[in-house]
């Protein structure tokens, strides 16, 4: 047993040093793609359309009868689907100027260390959910910057930094950044056709870097099943049973 768990051990290490190397190419090359253009910066406030915006929290209900928001999770894990939402009591008369539109990027304007700043392209239908007052709602001007690449841009390991470091709050708690912040991140700003053309290359980036680490992912369940496998055949004495056998 000893020798099988020994191997599984030597083999999710070996995982964990692949998905630790294609987190930092993805990274890498997303920094290389974005920031290195040539292009001048301009900051996040200048390339919006509109003020930003705040989202609202209100209690939860159920039965179904209230407004959909999302929850932080959805911005976390990139995922606007019914799991990441709730219904919520938001009065239908404050709606109207929270419902997301295609193109909205949310940034978490509170979280811990390491994820406050975090944003998200929404990509899901109009007036199907509204967003919590952890997130401030970015609606770019897309003559002067492509949401897709704004998105991108403030993903990137440099614009994330910048928005961590401007982060405050007591020690202890979930660190706080505010509009202003967000607002006063430099990104680069290449013509929207050359834009067009790097937001492709780096989804490409993105797909095959996802594709690894699902594949990473399965291997690793395939590993944990094996070594439960391992350890009831061992606590059932078959494996001492077959190495008497052998002897």
């Amino acid at each position: 047993m000893e020798e099988q768990m020994a191997h599984l051990d030597a083999a999710d290490a070996s995982l964990a040093s692949v998905e630790r190397r294609v987190i930092a190419w993805r990274e890498g090359a997303l920094e290389h793609l974005i920031w290195h253009t040539g292009a001048d910066t301009v900051s996040v406030g200048d390339v919006l359309r509109e003020p930003m915006r705040n989202g609202r929290s209100d209690r939860a209900v159920s039965g179904g009868e209230g407004t959909r928001a999302l929850t932080l999770t959805a911005v976390t894990k990139r995922s606007f689907t019914e799991q990441y939402t709730k219904i919520t009591s938001t009065p239908a008369k404050v709606v109207r100027d929270l419902w997301l539109e295609p193109g909205d990027i949310l940034v978490q304007r509170s979280n811990t260390p390491d994820l406050v700043g975090t944003c998200a392209r929404y990509q899901g239908p109009r007036e199907w959910a509204i967003f919590p007052d952890l997130l401030i709602r970015l609606r770019p001007d897309e003559s002067r910057m492509r949401s897709d690449f704004l998105e991108l841009a403030l993903r990137s390991r440099r614009a994330h930094k910048t928005l961590r470091s401007k982060a405050k709050g007591l020690a202890g708690s979930m660190p706080k950044i505010d509009q202003a912040a967000v607002a006063s991140t430099l990104v680069p700003c290449p013509p929207p056709e050359n834009q067009l053309t790097l937001a492709s290359k780096a989804h490409d980036i993105l797909e095959q870097s996802e594709a690894s680490l699902i594949a990473i992912e399965k291997s690793r369940l395939r590993s944990a099943a094996l070594r439960r496998a391992v350890l009831a055949t061992a606590f059932s004495g078959r494996l001492t049973r077959n190495h008497r056998s052998e002897g």
